[in-house]
């Protein structure tokens, strides 16, 4: 099963992985996005419950479902929402959607610990109160914790009527498990993407600017220390998600 959207949208579907996919925060988008991508596979599908025997594996239906799934995302996510179902779909492609981890991660390291020698520019009041929110709510630098034996055991007890029709022995032939597998490389995302999703969800429009803006300005200063090119790139995300 080598194509990354019809993987993403097995993901995204199911009901047993949405705790492992999603935070708390994400719950007024969750449902809607599970609806698209069954909707989605369904098509693939085409009445059968046999991916690899019934689905059409052209180039012109993959863009296609690619496009609809994406356009219909594109009317109710905001981007850094959808930035984070890319960076997944990415992931699932072995691509590197973002660059900003390797140019973000080592400032927001230095922000949370207040290592002001560090920092170029000075942590106002208004920031050490954002940083103060974050705290509160327990986000920090993290990789996501990957057990790939609680995936298993999720998948194979949920009990919710899409995810038994998934779980049919025909749907991925002998390849049970498909979706853990997917799930598994698909969670393994860069700690900056990670994090700025999480502040995102808690912080209000106002606040997520103002940590933005901080650092976007700290990106672009620090041009000497890391690869210029991923300073570029982090830079032109992080203004887009001020939108």
């Amino acid at each position: 099963m080598r194509q990354g959207i019809d993987q993403l949208l097995v993901i995204l579907s199911l009901d047993c992985f949405t705790n492992l996919i999603w935070d708390k925060e994400d719950i007024n988008i969750v449902e809607k996005i599970k609806e698209i991508a069954r909707d989605e596979f369904k098509k693939i599908l085409n009445g059968s419950s046999n991916y690899y025997m019934n689905a059409d594996f052209s180039a012109d239906r993959l863009k296609k479902t690619h496009d609809s799934f994406y356009s219909r995302l594109e009317k109710f996510l905001e981007k850094i929402q959808k930035d984070y179902i890319k960076s997944i779909h990415f992931r699932i492609e072995d691509k590197v959607f973002s660059k900003i981890n390797e140019a973000v991660t080592p400032i927001l390291i230095d922000l949370l610990w207040l290592n002001q020698e560090k920092i170029s520019q000075p942590i106002s009041n208004d920031l050490l109160e954002i940083l103060y929110k974050i705290e509160n709510s327990e986000i920090n630098i993290q990789e996501i914790d990957i057990d790939d034996e609680e995936i298993e055991h999720i998948w194979k007890e949920s009990n919710s009527e899409w995810d038994r029709f998934m779980r049919q022995g025909s749907m991925f032939e002998d390849i049970d498990d498909m979706p853990c597998l997917i799930l598994s490389k698909a969670l393994r995302l860069d700690s900056a993407t990670i994090f700025l999703r999480k502040v995102h969800a808690i912080l209000d429009h106002k606040d997520f600017s103002k940590l933005l803006t901080f650092l976007i300005k700290e990106v672009n200063s620090n041009t000497n220390i890391y690869n210029s090119e991923n300073n570029k790139f982090a830079q032109t995300t992080l203004e887009s998600y001020l939108n």
